[in-house]
């Protein structure tokens, strides 16, 4: 009768193994205190049709010791034994021999409540998932007490949808649960057909694996109970050593990324990689000592640039800056000088922009000129924060008066200026401190990105050329850059030389950039050219008060008077070519601009100081086809004018003077004016191109073409 019981109980075991419909994997190593409880709960589970594959990693322990007791008191755990290799190589042995429908990898240090293989096989099963996810609870070592781990799955990220794609969640995939793998039943089929293997590191062997795994399943189901008991508070497990590795986080992150774009999917979990990416690596280099390691990774795994807004967690992307800008006074390299006047909704992405700077040894001077709105305090909050952050208060004086305070209280060896609604590139500083040191120049010169809604950033291709025509040239004194590139804020200049040759800015309200620039190149011996860009303007935004962008009597009266007093210069210095290039570009734009004034009266007096400009070229014949292009008049004409007799002239209805009448109808961005400005500079009013009306009338048919206007 014994025997036909033996045998009848064998039979059962032989169908249970037959018909395995969940492999449990363990990699156990050094787990003597803990491996009985760990398999005590699994062999309790309500299922019955279980393995449970451990895997002993060459433990120095007790752990084998009780594994074979185990095994011997129950056919479904098979042992297996291998080289200290980790965790990751234990999981892959173990998955090879595998037999169940569904995979499950646990720890050895963990206990899980007895429907959980039941349950989370019944949901998988339900849904024909890949993946089931289940969420947990803290087992504390010490205490003994259970407490919640919301962090371990966050099911609102995914709107608390019980069954969904990697498409549905794409923007928070990564992030609403933990890569950990003892909380997710996979399907073993899809794993092998996917080719998915963990990677054979100390720590993090399981980021690549889950996260690929989730990328690529075709259904993702959650499980709503909690079903791990997660033992935290031990000295002995990996967590607990992980400054041992710091790289190994790294390597995870970097594997990861390099499959999703073999599989062509990068793109569509961009964002929740990178906020993903800057958790982990948070999380794993904590310590000072591995700060470096930290930025180097910031740059590889493509954390760099994004911008606050980019990022989910606010106070992460604070560390991330934090760790970024470690500076001392002894390190000082650049200041950077930035002019403030009611910019609160822009200064804090100008700050961060300069705050994610590859190049460290910064000092940031916000000179703010008399805002009234609460830029001030968003500064102020930054200095907390960040000690090399100088903020300046003054009287409303203008950009040039604020800019010229900065300069009085740099202390950089360089100095450099940025607008408070514009940013930098995360590696601008770092290259043009590069080019500066090596060239041993006074000035660099770096590109600029351009963009009308502060996302899509274009160089402009004549500037472009520019800068590619003069790469590697010492270009002192060739005045066609300034003109084609005024502004300041891609500029890196020797502060010495400013204070030597004693440059200060005008008080103009227009053009000081322009005047400023000139200075700049006449004064300097040696200027190189960055073609990389290193500035990205922003010209469209109806809400701020640029001056650029504002136009006033007043405005234009400023701007008059830089550009006679840079008229004068060209004049002096016989400089013809260049002033035939400052009429046909900054006059030009200035005259466009001068028709954005609101009144007749603003017009009539301000026309009188541009036939005062214009009365320098009088009876000057080289300059008539430029004066011509830009007033539709000589400048004998144009002189002899009223306003009310131009407007009549003006109102004719040749093709080209409606062209330009549509021109002036239209508020031009930076971005146009420097179009402008690079096809003169290409063509010098010489290839084919009757006069500056055409140039542009092409122009404005490129951007309509491009989309960009």
């Amino acid at each position: 009768m014994a025997d036909e019981i033996v045998e009848k109980d064998s039979r059962i075991a032989e169908e249970v193994m037959e018909k395995v419909r969940v492999s449990v994997i363990i990699p156990v190593y050094n787990a003597e205190k803990y491996i009985s409880c760990c398999l005590d709960s699994l062999l309790a589970q309500s299922m019955k049709r279980l393995e449970i594959i451990c895997v002993d990693d060459g433990s120095t322990d007790g752990s084998s010791r009780i594994l074979d007791k185990y095994k011997k008191k129950d056919e479904r755990i098979i042992l297996m034994h291998q080289n200290h290799s980790y965790a990751g190589a234990a999981r892959n042995h173990g998955l090879k021999y595998a037999r169940g429908e569904y995979v499950v990898f646990l720890d050895a240090d963990d206990f899980f409540e007895r429907d959980m293989m039941e349950g989370m096989y019944r949901k998988a099963k339900e849904h024909m998932a890949d993946l089931c996810i289940c969420g947990a609870r803290f087992y504390h070592e010490q205490t003994k007490e259970v407490t919640k781990a919301p962090w371990i799955l966050n099911a609102g990220m995914v709107k608390n949808r019980e069954v969904f794609t990697p498409h549905d969640a794409a923007e928070y995939l990564y992030n609403f649960v933990t890569p950990a793998p003892w909380n997710k039943m996979f399907d073993r089929k899809f794993l092998i057909r996917e080719g998915l293997k963990f990677q054979n590191t100390k720590r993090s062997n399981d980021l690549y694996f889950t996260y690929a795994a989730m990328s690529v399943a075709k259904t993702i189901t959650i499980y709503r109970k909690k079903p791990v008991y997660y033992r935290v508070g031990m000295s002995t497990n990996l967590q607990a050593s992980r400054h041992e590795t710091p790289q190994d986080c790294i390597h995870a992150l970097l594997r990861l990324k390099e499959e999703l774009i073999k599989r062509g999917i990068f793109k569509q979990f961009e964002r929740s990689y990178i906020n993903m990416a800057l958790s982990t690596c948070l999380y794993n280099l904590p310590e000072e000592k591995e700060r470096e390691i930290f930025l180097n990774a910031a740059s590889r795994l493509g954390i760099r640039g994004r911008g606050r807004k980019y990022f989910y967690n606010e106070k992460e992307y604070e560390q991330y800056l934090e760790k970024n800008q470690k500076n001392s006074p002894e390190d000082l390299l650049v200041s950077v000088v930035i002019p403030m006047y009611q910019k609160e909704k822009k200064i804090a992405g100008c700050l961060d922009s300069v705050l994610e700077q590859t190049l460290h040894g910064l000092e940031i001077l916000v000179v703010d000129d008399g805002s009234t709105d609460h830029g001030c305090r968003i500064v102020e909050r930054y200095m907390k924060k960040f000690h090399h952050i100088l903020f300046i208060r003054q009287q409303h004086k203008g950009v040039g008066a604020a800019r010229n305070t900065g300069i009085s209280r740099a202390h950089g060896k360089y100095i450099i200026f940025l607008d408070a609604d514009d940013m930098v590139p995360y590696d601008a500083y770092e290259k043009m401190y590069d080019l500066i040191e090596k060239r041993k120049a006074d000035a660099v010169v770096g590109n600029l990105l351009l963009s009308e809604n502060g996302t899509d950033f274009v160089i402009p291709d004549g500037q472009d050329a520019l800068f590619m025509r003069y790469q590697k040239k010492n270009c002192a004194r060739q005045f066609a850059i300034p003109l084609l590139s005024p502004s300041v804020c891609n500029k890196m200049i020797y502060l010495s030389l400013i204070k030597e040759k004693g440059l200060r800015f005008s008080p103009a309200k227009l053009a000081e950039d322009l005047e400023f620039t000139i200075q700049l190149f006449a004064a300097a011996d040696r200027i190189y050219l960055l073609r990389e860009p290193v500035y990205q303007y922003i010209t469209a935004d109806t809400t701020d008060n640029s001056l650029s962008k504002t136009t006033s009597a007043k405005v234009i009266d400023s701007g008059l008077m830089v550009m006679k007093k840079i008229s004068l210069f060209f004049d002096k210095k016989g400089l013809y070519e260049n002033e035939e290039d400052f009429i046909t570009g900054p006059l030009a734009w200035l005259w466009d601009r001068f028709w954005q004034i609101d009144t007749e009266e603003d017009k009539q007096s301000e026309f009188l100081r541009f036939r005062e400009l214009v009365h320098n070229y009088e009876g000057r014949a080289r300059y008539q086809d430029a004066v011509r292009s830009v007033f539709l008049l000589s400048a004998e004409e144009f002189v002899c004018c009223t306003y009310f007799e131009y407007l009549e002239r003006r109102n004719s209805q040749t093709p080209e003077e409606l062209v330009l009448k549509k021109l002036q109808s239209t508020q031009l961005g930076f971005r146009y004016i420097m179009q402008c400005f690079q096809i003169r500079i290409q063509y010098k009013l010489r290839s084919g191109c009757r006069s500056f009306m055409d140039i542009q009338h092409r122009v404005k048919s490129g951007c309509r073409n491009n989309q960009h206007k």
